[in-house]
């Protein structure tokens, strides 16, 4: 952490001690922005914490006989970060929270994605919102950690990071989401060695992945920080999943898209995120298989969808 003595006490002579003292904060692991929410929580250290074991999809179904554990008389508000509910009541409510509500507890929401079943779009990112309800001064690490998560490569670069700077706040999310330092180390390597010979070609406004042993998540990197601004178009299409990442609009058109129509079996979940003025990105999920002829189908939409 870049956290020495004088900042942490500047940082604990600044923060909400009141909210911190009686807030259960239940939140994952499973990347960079995750990772460094409670890396500040522990630090100060907030009282009580809930690290969440479940790594991307986490859901609070899953979470609440830990977090009924984890109550106790000091504790009057539940803060909840990126582990939505999915069983919906009669009224819209997510039940699991609404349980918590009826328990006396005052539940906090951080999040700044959409789900198939819930809108949690934000400006900010969670570790930004976070921050902001316990006082804590975002120091450039931080900003940089909190930016990517929200606007990727392109807010990065706006932010007039250099690649090597970027390629570190990279590396401390793909670290956090579990990969060895080593690993990704040789990835960028074999990324760019890719990328130079050009196997990796944009077909009519958008970058089609295949299956590769390059890490996609390093190999998409890689593609952002060559182009300009760091918008790039990129689709994927998986037997039980589809991606797309890249110009907001797409993104939009594809939340109102009928799927259904598409071919894509039911049922499916779809969610997302990103910034409005950087790069949004868009997914959907289905537990059974996908004809890839549906993908096919999607990615020409996607093509008309291009701004």
């Amino acid at each position: 952490m870049d956290m020495d003595a004088a900042h942490l006490r500047a940082q604990r002579a600044r923060v909400d001690w009141d909210y911190l003292h009686h807030t259960l904060f239940v939140l994952p692991g499973n990347d960079g922005e995750a990772v460094r929410a409670q890396q500040i929580l522990q630090a100060l250290p907030a009282p009580h914490i809930l690290c969440s074991r479940q790594r991307w999809g986490a859901v609070l179904e899953k979470e609440m006989p830990r977090l009924r554990a984890s109550l106790n008389a000091a504790i009057k508000t539940v803060c909840i970060v990126e582990i939505p509910g999915q069983e919906v009541d009669a009224a819209g409510h997510l039940q699991c929270e609404q349980k918590l509500r009826e328990h006396g507890l005052q539940v906090d929401i951080v999040d700044h994605h959409f789900y198939h079943w819930i809108d949690r779009t934000h400006a900010l990112s969670s570790l930004e919102q976070l921050c902001a309800k316990i006082n804590w001064q975002l120091s450039d690490f931080d900003l940089h950690v909190a930016v990517n998560d929200r606007a990727w490569v392109p807010g990065l670069l706006a932010l007039g990071l250099s690649t090597e700077q970027i390629r570190t706040v990279r590396n401390f999310d793909l670290r956090a989401q579990g990969h060895a330092a080593e690993k990704i180390a040789a990835h960028t390597e074999a990324a760019q060695r890719w990328l130079a010979a050009g196997k990796l070609q944009q077909q009519d406004g958008v970058y089609v992945l295949e299956r590769s042993t390059i890490n996609t998540a390093v190999l998409v990197q890689e593609l952002a920080l060559r182009h300009e601004g760091g918008l790039v178009n990129i689709f994927e299409g998986r037997k039980h999943k589809v991606s797309f990442s890249g110009h907001p609009a797409v993104v939009d058109a594809l939340r109102q898209t009928d799927f259904i129509s598409l071919g894509y079996p039911m049922p499916h979940l779809t969610y997302g995120g990103g910034e409005a003025s950087f790069s949004k990105f868009f997914g959907l999920k289905s537990a059974a298989d996908i004809d890839p002829a549906c993908h096919a189908c999607l990615l020409e939409k996607i093509r008309l969808y291009l701004p």
